[in-house]
């Protein structure tokens, strides 16, 4: 799907499980300048690891926000992923630019586990052999992307009874990769990069290569997990703190929880991570961005670091995306939470 128009300005909406996010992105200039900034919280049990559970409230929030962030958007750039999508990287030779759709059509319906007649599917080239596309001999490695139809009329629908529609239906593995393409440009060059997104419920980890995801993972364990056991070790209530109990005061116990917090998603990216050896051996995990709502709570960056032996950073959404002024999202910036709006900044990147 594309563009049904083109725009200056893009809003990218991020419907997670436990907040909405809304960045409009101004592309007006050089650099492009993030002209508004929204985020609020959904009701727990609204949105459950990615489904969408009472669409009637999910929608009603989707106004909500876009009327609180002051924007008039028909259109939206949002993403699916998770469950709704499968992705794999191919290996394909002799294949000429014509035919390389309808070659990636039949790899696909040999590895695309949904029924082949009831998807969507496109592709990104990650490396090709020039000499590959022209008919002589070579080849390219090719990152086959496929999601559910029914998810992606689903996602469509929720849209319109919010008012909007989708001008283009991201996949949140490329969004992510496209806001750390702008702001940290060279920061995988020469080195496999884990970009580890900790949402509420689901944590999603992208090995990034050269900048392009080659292989993406999800594990089912996010900052809502650690968020309740840091209030149940300090006596706060659950609607304490709008953006979540962050845990600021050091403690023995306060690390030890995060610890066991992070352990699956150390051993998730591992796990990636040792995958992606055995297809290219010689190949070793290089860095960790972190980003999310995770990303936000003390103590887990460095607790990841601790935990792979490996550095781990931070993303910062807006290391080379400047903010305007009056762009709002005061309170979330102050309160540290930007790393969450690391995926609405990639949707709201794309070209207009």
């Amino acid at each position: 799907m594309g563009l049904f128009a083109r725009r200056r300005r893009v809003v990218g909406l991020d419907i997670g499980s436990g907040y909405l996010k809304l960045v409009e992105v101004d592309h007006g200039g050089d650099p492009p300048e993030v002209s508004r900034i929204a985020v609020c919280p959904l009701d727990r049990g609204a949105i459950v690891e990615g489904e969408i559970m009472d669409p009637v409230r999910v929608a009603a929030a989707i106004r909500e926000l876009v009327q609180a962030a002051g924007v008039e958007p028909r259109e939206v750039v949002t993403a699916l992923g998770g469950h709704d999508v499968f992705m794999k990287k191919l290996e394909m030779d002799r294949v000429n630019g014509p035919d390389l759709g309808r070659v990636v059509r039949r790899e696909a319906e040999r590895h695309v586990p949904f029924d082949i007649g009831g998807v969507e599917i496109g592709f990104h080239i990650l490396a090709r052999d020039d000499e590959g596309f022209s008919g002589q001999d070579g080849g390219a490695r090719v990152l086959l992307v496929a999601a559910k139809r029914e998810c992606v009329d689903n996602r469509i629908a929720l849209l319109a009874d919010a008012g909007l529609r989708p001008s283009l239906m991201d996949v949140e593995a490329f969004a992510l990769s496209n806001a750390f393409a702008h702001n940290y440009p060279r920061a995988s060059e020469g080195v496999i990069t884990a970009l580890v997104d900790m949402g509420h419920e689901v944590t999603k980890v992208n090995i990034l290569e050269g900048g392009a995801p080659i292989l993406t993972r999800d594990i089912p364990t996010g900052s809502r997990q650690l968020e309740d056991a840091l209030r149940r070790g300090n006596g706060v209530s659950p609607d304490q703190d709008e953006y979540g109990f962050r845990g600021r005061t050091a403690s023995v116990r306060r690390e030890n929880t995060v610890d066991r917090a992070t352990t699956n998603v150390a051993a998730g990216i591992e796990r990636a991570t040792a995958l992606l050896a055995t297809q290219r051996p010689g190949l070793g995990l290089g860095r960790v961005f972190l980003s999310g709502w995770g990303a936000c709570i003390p103590g887990v960056a460095d607790s990841l670091a601790r935990r792979m032996n490996v550095e781990t950073r931070v993303v910062n959404p807006f290391e080379r995306v400047p903010i305007r002024s009056g762009a709002g999202g005061a309170e979330v910036l102050s309160d540290g939470a930007a790393p969450m709006l690391f995926l609405p900044l990639g949707l709201a990147l794309r070209s207009p």
